[in-house]
């Protein structure tokens, strides 16, 4: 029964988890994607973002979901999160190209 119990808690904090997720890190679209590429970024490009946002934000703390901040304000967030998350520069800007493409389509 114990066992259960602990399989079932499992399971909803996966769950919420994902769904946290999903609600601070949307889908990319084709509609991200065109607006990636007038800056001259890639599908692949916004794929790894938010990969990397979800392999390195979500470690310490939950998502805020991107309309709560300005593409600016994403900017500085992300440089000033990267010392602490080890972020490469590159990864840096993957990160931050995701976060703007995603922004300016809500």
């Amino acid at each position: 029964m114990h066992k259960a119990k602990l399989t079932w808690a499992g399971l909803v904090l996966f769950i919420a988890g994902c769904a946290s997720f999903q609600a601070g890190a949307p889908a990319i679209t084709p509609a991200m994607v065109k607006v990636a590429q007038t800056s001259g970024d890639s599908l692949e490009k916004l794929e790894r973002g938010r990969r990397l946002l979800a392999m390195r934000c979500t470690t310490c703390h939950a998502l805020e979901p991107v309309g709560n901040y300005t593409v600016q304000e994403w900017s500085d967030i992300v440089e000033d999160m990267a010392d602490r998350s080890g972020l490469k520069n590159d990864e840096q800007q993957e990160i931050q190209a995701y976060l703007a493409a995603a922004r300016k389509t809500l």
